[in-house]
């Protein structure tokens, strides 16, 4: 009985150094695809007073096929096919003319973007008036969910092992 009870206990031992080994790994995976960057990868666009694009970076053009667009607005709205209409009437319009920062990962109805990073600082250099940076966060979310389930099988896992060896004792 003592002998099964120590068994146990370094099965358990066991599975928990697997579970740390495994978020470990999510972890390096992150920061790998952190690096490496997402479909969209960190798209960068400087407006100016009026909310005119001044500048849009190769990842923003590259989602845009080549438009022009005029404002912030049009930006977001071609990129995320209309999907950000209802987040611009309310946090975003607001942010655009205000000097506060902005920070917050959005989940749009989408299909190509679900979770979408959106920070904008406002800034003071010539026209330039408001910096917005974009990154899709989509793949991280669903690799994350992924782990999160792996993780609770093993557990799941582990506890039945325990019980069906008690109940071999």
């Amino acid at each position: 009985s003592l002998l099964a009870r120590v068994g146990s206990h370094l099965s358990l031992a066991q599975s928990y150094r697997s579970q740390v080994a495994q978020a470990t790994r999510l972890g390096e995976m992150l920061e790998i695809q952190s690096a490496i960057g997402e479909v969209l990868s960190e798209a960068l666009i400087v407006q100016d007073i009026h909310g005119h694009v001044l500048y849009l970076n190769a990842a923003v053009r590259k989602e845009l096929h080549g438009a022009t667009p005029s404002s912030v607005q049009h930006v977001m709205r071609s990129i995320f096919e209309g999907s950000i209409s209802e987040l611009w009437e309310g946090d975003l319009s607001a942010i655009a003319v205000s000097d506060h920062d902005l920070d917050h990962e959005y989940i749009l109805k989408n299909e190509k973007y679900t979770n979408i990073l959106i920070k904008s600082k406002p800034i003071n250099l010539g026209q330039a008036t408001r910096v917005w940076l974009l990154k899709d966060l989509t793949h991280s979310r669903e690799l994350e969910e992924k782990i999160r389930l792996q993780v609770q099988l093993d557990s799941v896992a582990t506890f039945v092992r325990g019980v069906a060896h008690n109940f071999n004792n």
